[in-house]
C-alpha cells in the first residue's frame, strides 16, 4: 500500500469517520493521436466507399430496369438458378467444413510423422483457381479421358456398359470448390485452435467426456467463430465463381449473369441477378451474425495453458496422415502431375520466353493487390477497433 502511495499523485479524500489519501491513476495516452485517428478515419471511409461502389452500380441498373424483368426472370430461370446455387452452397459448406476442422485438428492436437510437412501442404490447394482443378479432372475423368479409356480396354466394355460418376455435374463441381477452398476454413480454425486453453478441454476429460466428446462439446464451440468465418469465406467464393459451374454446365446465379450480360445482352436482367445474388451473401452473413448473437469467444485469463499434443502411433498415425494427406494429393498434387503431363504431351515450347512474361506478371499482380488488401483491411480494422459504434 505504500509503494502505491508513493507512486502516484495523492488526493484527500474525507468522509465522515475518517479522511485517508486516495492514489490518483495516471493519464493513459491515447495510443492514437487525434489528428492520427482523423487520418485513419478518412481512410476507413474512403475504402469502405470505394468497395461499395460496385453495390451502388448493381442497385441502380437493377431498379432501372423495371418489374417486367423481374416477372420473366421468376417465370424461366430465378427458381433453377437460387436452388442450384443453394444446393452447390450447402455442399461446399460441408465440404469445407468437415475437411478443413478435421484437418485442422489433427495437426494442431496430434503429432505423427509428417505433420509438420502436412501443417504447409495442407494450404497449397488454395493458390489453384477452382477451374483448373475442373480443366485437369475432366481430362483425366470424362469419358475420353485416360481412366475411362484404359478401364474399356482392360474390360472390353462398351460406352453403356458401365457407370462411372460424371465429372461434368452439380457434384463435380462442388468437389472441386471444396478441394480449393477447404485451407479458409483450415486456417482460421487452426488459428482458433492454437489459442485455446486446455483448461476447459482437460476438465471435461476429468469429468469422463471422452476426446470426441470434450473436442465436439468444448473446442469446437470456442472455435466457432473462425471457423463460421472461414465457412462463409468458402460460401462467398462459390456463389461468385463463374469458370467452375460454367465449364461443368452447372446452372448458378453466376453464369446466369454472364449469361443476360454478354449473350442476351440484358444489362437490367443481369444487375437484377447480381442483386438477387448479392442478397442471398448478405442473408448469409445476417444469420450467421443473429446465430451468433453477442456471446463472446475468448479467454480472459492471461496465464492460459497450451493444449498438449498427442502423440499418434501405429495405425492411428497412419489415419491421421491419410486424413491430412488426401486433401493435399488432389487438391494440389494431382493436379500439378496433370497439367505437367498434358504440357509435355502439347506441341508447346515449355521454355518459351513468354512464361516468363505470364510469372511477372502473375506476381506484380498478387503483390501489389496483397499489399492494398492488407492496407485497407488494417485501416478498416483498426478503426473499428478504435471507434466500435
Amino acid at each position: 500500500m505504500c509503494f502505491s502511495l508513493l507512486a502516484f499523485p495523492t488526493k484527500i479524500v474525507e468522509t465522515k469517520r475518517m479522511t485517508i489519501e486516495a492514489p490518483v491513476p495516471p493519464k493513459v495516452t491515447p495510443i492514437v493521436p487525434r489528428d492520427g485517428l482523423g487520418l485513419l478515419a478518412t481512410a476507413a471511409i474512403t475504402v469502405a466507399s470505394i468497395a461499395a461502389l460496385p453495390m451502388i452500380a448493381v442497385l441502380l441498373a437493377a431498379f432501372m430496369g423495371g418489374t417486367d424483368t423481374v416477372r420473366h426472370l421468376l417465370n424461366t430461370v430465378l427458381l433453377g438458378y437460387a436452388g442450384t446455387t443453394l444446393l452447390l452452397v450447402v455442399m461446399v459448406a460441408t465440404g469445407t467444413f468437415l475437411v478443413g476442422v478435421g484437418a485442422a485438428w489433427l495437426v494442431t492436437m496430434t503429432r505423427f510423422v509428417g505433420v509438420r510437412f502436412l501443417e504447409i501442404a495442407l494450404v497449397l490447394p488454395l493458390a489453384f483457381p477452382a477451374y483448373v482443378l475442373a480443366y485437369a479432372y475432366t481430362h483425366v475423368l470424362d469419358h475420353p479421358g485416360i481412366v475411362q479409356s484404359a478401364l474399356r480396354d482392360v474390360t472390353g466394355w462398351g460406352p453403356r456398359d458401365y457407370w462411372f460418376p460424371e465429372i461434368r455435374s452439380l457434384g463435380g463441381a462442388a468437389l472441386m470448390l471444396v478441394l480449393v477452398l477447404y485451407p479458409y476454413v483450415y486456417l482460421l480454425a487452426r488459428a482458433a485452435f492454437l489459442q485455446q486453453s486446455a483448461t476447459t478441454f482437460l476438465a471435461a476429460r476429468a469429468l469422463g467426456s471422452s476426446a470426441w466428446v470434450a473436442f465436439y462439446k468444448v473446442s469446437l464451440p470456442l472455435a466457432r467463430p473462425a471457423i463460421a468465418g472461414g465457412v462463409l469465406l468458402a460460401v462467398m467464393e462459390t456463389i461468385a465463381d463463374f469458370g467452375t459451374v460454367a465449364y461443368f454446365g452447372v446452372q448458378t446465379f453466376a453464369t446466369g449473369i454472364y449469361t443476360s450480360w454478354f449473350s442476351l445482352f440484358d444489362r437490367a436482367g443481369a444487375a437484377q441477378l447480381a442483386l438477387c445474388l448479392l442478397s442471398f451473401a448478405l442473408l448469409l452473413a445476417m444469420l450467421e451474425r443473429a446465430q451468433r448473437g453477442r456471446a463472446k469467444y475468448h479467454d480472459p485469463s492471461r496465464r492460459a495453458v497450451a493444449m498438449p499434443p498427442v502423440q499418434l502411433r501405429g495405425w492411428r498415425a497412419a489415419s491421421a496422415f491419410v486424413a491430412c494427406g488426401v486433401p493435399v494429393l488432389f487438391g494440389a498434387v494431382f493436379p500439378v502431375v496433370i497439367l505437367f503431363s498434358m504440357g509435355v504431351g502439347s506441341e508447346q515450347d515449355l521454355l518459351s520466353p513468354r512464361y516468363l512474361g505470364f510469372i511477372k506478371n502473375s506476381a506484380t499482380l498478387a503483390g501489389t493487390a496483397a499489399v492494398l488488401t492488407v492496407t485497407a483491411a488494417v485501416c478498416v480494422g483498426f478503426f473499428q477497433r478504435l471507434r466500435p459504434g
